[in-house]
């Protein structure tokens, strides 16, 4: 199965170029109510949007004129890879996440295996996101419990045309306070490292500090885009087929096709 994602030239060009693809974080996409609204009840609320980054796909083979003019103003390129084109780990025989090892710290961010695996998650079209992405986050006596396998999925109904999948991953801020607070006296200082570690990944959330990343940028498997598909977009120059054709050179696997709309839309200046 392929997935699709419709972009301009000069973003091919720079995903050719990095081998890679950015992940843009919640708060920085396109639809504003994925970061509009907070999560849990009680005393706690906590906008997720901005520990949650994501790459936005289609499954959908057939083309999509709204995609083309949202995203390349129909005069840019439909990418097609398999539906895991991304450099992924198998942390388990059944089991693939963007993390080598299980826990994977970074500057100021704690990224978790389990809830960072790497496929492509199918979105969920509600009537009242606000409601879903309230109850994301639950409370009780003695623990708080967070759903992390739809955070970042949910959408309004009206987004549907977009048939959209997105890979995802989820950040933790990284606490040190918190962490050395969760640590316990076990005698096996990994052990201990470890569980400080997932100890705080809840209450870091509430408490900071902030992510400074508002994106990722994660390596393409290379076998993959080097059989990388490319379709041209309906309102394509020769100019731009040019230019694309150039940036696929060093692909030799690569294909290039023609949207079935190109030369069927009358442009509109």
């Amino acid at each position: 199965m392929k997935i699709y994602h419709y972009t301009s030239i000069q973003t091919l060009a720079l995903i050719l170029k990095s081998r890679s693809i950015r992940f843009n974080r919640l708060d920085f996409v396109d639809d504003l109510e994925e970061s509009a609204y907070p999560s849990g009840n009680k005393g706690l609320n906590l906008n997720l949007s901005k520990f949650v980054y994501v790459s936005c796909w289609t499954k959908n083979a057939e083309e999509n004129l709204a995609l083309w003019n949202m995203y390349t103003n129909n005069r840019g390129v439909r990418i097609a890879f398999n539906d895991n084109p991304f450099v992924c780990y198998q942390n388990t025989p059944n089991f693939y996440s963007f993390c080598e090892s299980l826990v994977t710290i970074g500057e100021d961010y704690i990224m978790s295996a389990l809830n960072n695996e790497a496929k492509p998650h199918e979105i969920i079209y509600v009537d009242s996101p606000k409601d879903k992405i309230k109850d994301l986050i639950k409370e009780g006596n003695r623990f708080i419990h967070m759903n992390t396998r739809d955070l970042g999925l949910y959408k309004d109904s009206h987004w549907r045309f977009q048939n959209e999948c997105r890979f995802r991953i989820i950040l933790y801020p990284k606490n040190e306070e918190l962490i050395r607070k969760g640590m316990t006296n076990s005698g096996n200082q990994i052990f201990d490292q470890i569980w400080g570690l997932l100890i705080s990944l809840m209450p870091a959330l509430a408490k900071g500090p902030a992510i400074k990343e508002t994106e990722l940028y994660m390596k393409l498997n290379e076998d993959v885009l080097n059989h990388i598909e490319v379709m041209l977009g309906p309102q394509t120059t020769d100019a731009d087929k040019y230019i694309v054709e150039n940036l696929l050179a060093e692909f030799p696997q690569h294909t290039l096709t023609e949207s079935h709309f190109r030369g069927k839309i009358r442009s509109k200046f």
